[in-house]
């Protein structure tokens, strides 16, 4: 309940799950609960994003390119 979205991606050869929280002053501990509830899935990294990029004319859509050009703006954000 506390994830407004998510994207799946492969940044830097790492499966990469990038979380949007529904509000940005979520504990840490709710990522480590994330995590534990995704072991099966082997994501190697997890990154938390302010807002993840969407489609101007679809906001659920994400806009990978915008994504990918985020990650590597940033690459200091939570894994």
């Amino acid at each position: 309940p506390q994830v407004q979205r998510t994207a799946f991606v492969l940044d830097r050869g790492q499966r990469t799950l990038v979380v949007e929280w529904v509000n940005p002053k979520t504990p840490v501990v709710a990522l480590a609960s994330l995590k534990r509830s995704l072991a099966w899935a082997k994501i190697q990294q997890y990154r938390v994003v302010r807002q993840l990029p969407v489609d101007k004319r679809h906001n659920a859509k994400i806009d990978y390119p915008a994504l990918a050009h985020l990650l590597h703006t940033h690459p200091n954000s939570q894994s």
